[in-house]
């Protein structure tokens, strides 16, 4: 397997320029966002464990990232929805994700005519109701985190594999950590996406992100996810996937801001 490909200029500055356009988020605006943190919140409760079987981990990882936002949005999860980076924002943006009971990965061709009877006006119908509001580009480490905790997801690709250790992450947890990307790596290009942020027993924030290896995930530490999000370390392109396109909406919509219960 070849991996993910880097996008060609023309569709890095089409995606880029039709990109959602939002300020850095003030964390002073959103003073309540870990109590977000919540175990229902958690995408490690329910996103399933996935395993590529073909050189799909964009899909597999973009449409992850998709399922949190359904998740976040409707409060319930609709039964696990299911190249270059920016394709696979577009895709999302412009024309959405079915869910995986309807268009299994399984159901796998390199025939077009044959995707083409499959892709019917149904499944289409179903992708457009689970469009992604917008994406920006991926913002900081700590403006990151206000992002996750709201539900809306950073899709990414990097080069592959990485280079772990194996850390307690919490009392009875250990988990694999990447705390260094730049000169670290592998040669190849994959797809996974980062969808919540955990406050380790030291006091340290990490994030999770979702894997299709079949491997329950992995974090990433604050330096390791700004050279991953630096495309003159890692080509291929990071976005979070906005659920709204007003993170202020998102935020007084899950609590009242003011504290008032």
């Amino acid at each position: 397997m070849s991996g993910i490909i880097i996008a060609s200029d023309e569709l890095r500055a089409e995606v880029d320029g039709s990109l959602s356009v939002c300020a850095p988020l003030d964390p002073k605006d959103f003073p309540d966002w870990e109590r977000l943190l919540t175990p229902e919140n958690d995408p490690r409760n329910f996103l399933r464990n996935k395993w590529q079987k073909e050189n799909d981990c964009n899909a597999n990882s973009s449409t992850s990232g998709n399922e949190v936002i359904e998740k976040r949005r409707n409060g319930k999860l609709g039964q696990n929805t299911g190249t270059s980076v920016p394709a696979a924002v577009k895709l999302l943006k412009d024309q959405g994700a079915p869910l995986e009971i309807e268009y299994p990965y399984s159901q796998y061709t390199r025939n077009r005519q044959q995707f083409d009877r499959w892709n019917t006006p149904a499944i289409k119908a179903s992708a457009a109701t689970r469009r992604i509001s917008g994406a920006i580009v991926a913002p900081s480490f700590a403006e990151a985190k206000i992002h996750l905790a709201l539900g809306n997801p950073i899709h990414w690709g990097h080069f592959w594999g990485l280079s772990f250790r194996t850390e307690e992450i919490v009392p009875g947890l250990t988990a694999r950590v990447c705390r260094q990307y730049r000169r670290s790596h592998g040669s190849s290009g994959h797809a996974t996406e980062v969808v919540w942020p955990v406050l380790t027993a030291r006091g340290e924030w990490l994030f999770w992100v979702a894997n299709s290896h079949n491997d329950k995930g992995f974090f990433i530490s604050e330096a390791a996810y700004e050279e991953m999000r630096d495309r003159s370390y890692s080509p291929y392109g990071a976005y979070v996937l906005m659920g709204d396109e007003s993170p202020h909406r998102q935020y007084e919509g899950q609590f009242n801001p003011m504290g008032i219960d």
